[in-house]
This record gives structure tokens, C-alpha cells and sequence, in this order.
């Protein structure tokens, strides 16, 4: 059965379809991973999947390529038994009950500090899907709140002190880089960029990108 990672965001956050495709092409390196795309009219997903197999065709190249599948109704319970991970680009919060892990992305310090309030709305997104999950006998998930914009020390202090007692951790900053959206729009992950191949393209932007998303996937997967 696969481990289904929710990538959902806080407000008007950028990044977040950015991000699952830089994560599913990672864990597609080692494992089957498809990325579910719930907005398959933007077309984002299904570009980058597809240019990434026209590049491996046309320059005898084997980049990991996730498998790309279009939101339907029935798509979780179908593709599940099919792969080992599946990541959902989403901003459909009743799926949250349906992920083994849950990335939040978010910018702003106000939205992010909804996390500390029990009475929050997000918080009782939150708090309904772990009790969804536990009356059909599964686990918690794990969440990860990861910021795309550094905080101000006040801010950063009281998430991580209200991060154990609401279940989450507070994950690296998704710094703003051009490598990320370059790669997007080209089929190129920031982390392809450690391959021969590449070697007279990698620049100081890619050195920098690719080291910010090491961190981040390390700390969510620290434990794996």
C-alpha cells in the first residue's frame, strides 16, 4: 500500500505544486511515487512529468520520472495498492484524513501562528482528521509545517514551542530560488543537476537550491 503524502498550504502560499513535483521526482529515484494532481487544467504536473521522459528519450538519459496521475474521485483507493508513495497536490483539506504525511506550506507568521490555537480553523482541520484516521484504526499522520519565507525570531520561538503539543514540526525554509521554478517549467529537478551530465550547467542558483531541498527532505524523512 502506498504512503500517501498530503502537500496542501496556509493563504495565498506559492510553491506548493513547485514543491511535489521536486518531491515526487525524488522519492521516484528510489521508489514507485505518483503525483496527484487536482488541478490537471494548469497542466504544471503533467508538463513536467512529460518533458522529463522527453529528455531521458532524447538524450539516452534515465532521469527519475514519477508517474503522473489526473484527481478523480476513486484515484486514491485505485492507485494505492500501485505504488509506494503518492503525493497529492491539494488544497482539498478532507483528504488530509487519507495522508500518512502532511506538508503545509505556508508564508505568512499570522496564518502559521493559527497552528498554536486549538480553536483555530486549521487546527480543527487538523485535529477531525487524526480523529477520522484513528476510528479507521490508522496512525497519525506525521505534519510538517515548512515556510517559504523566513520568520522572525518571535514567531519562529513560539511555533516550536507550540509544535509538540499541536503535532508538528517545524521544517527548513523553502527559500525563494529561480532553479526551483526554471526546473519546473523545463522537467529539470534541482537534484538532477549531481549528474555528469549536467556538469556544465550546474551553477551557484543550483548549488543553492539543491542544498535547501537536501535539508528539507532530510528532515522530513529523518526517521525513514
Amino acid at each position: 500500500m502506498a504512503q500517501i503524502i498530503y502537500v496542501g498550504k496556509l493563504g495565498q502560499t506559492k510553491g506548493q505544486t513547485l514543491f511535489c513535483a521536486h518531491l515526487a521526482t525524488i522519492l521516484a529515484e528510489q521508489k514507485k511515487c505518483a503525483v496527484v494532481d487536482f488541478q490537471p487544467q494548469n497542466h504544471l504536473l503533467e508538463m513536467f512529468v512529460a518533458k522529463r521522459h522527453h529528455f531521458n528519450l532524447k538524450e539516452k538519459q534515465n532521469l527519475p520520472v514519477p508517474t503522473y496521475l489526473a484527481y478523480h474521485k476513486n484515484i486514491l483507493s485505485e492507485s494505492s495498492k500501485d505504488y509506494d508513495f503518492l503525493v497529492l497536490d491539494s488544497s482539498d483539506t478532507s483528504l488530509i484524513k487519507e495522508a500518512d504525511i502532511v506538508l503545509t506550506l505556508v508564508a505568512e507568521p499570522s496564518l502559521a501562528l493559527e497552528l498554536s490555537k486549538k480553536e483555530s480553523e486549521i487546527s480543527n482541520i487538523l485535529w477531525n482528521a487524526k480523529k477520522a484516521r484513528a476510528s479507521n484504526g490508522k496512525n497519525a499522520f506525521k505534519h510538517f509545517l515548512i515556510p517559504t519565507a523566513s520568520f522572525d525570531t518571535q514567531t519562529t520561538e513560539k511555533l516550536q514551542k507550540s509544535a509538540q503539543k499541536m503535532g508538528y514540526a517545524l521544517a527548513p525554509v523553502l527559500q525563494e530560488n529561480p532553479s526551483y521554478t526554471k526546473g519546473l517549467a523545463e522537467g529539470i529537478c534541482v537534484l538532477d543537476k549531481n549528474l555528469p551530465y549536467f556538469k556544465n550547467v550546474f551553477d551557484e542558483t543550483d548549488f543553492f537550491a539543491r542544498r535547501n531541498l537536501k535539508q528539507i527532505l532530510e528532515f522530513i524523512f529523518a526517521d525513514k
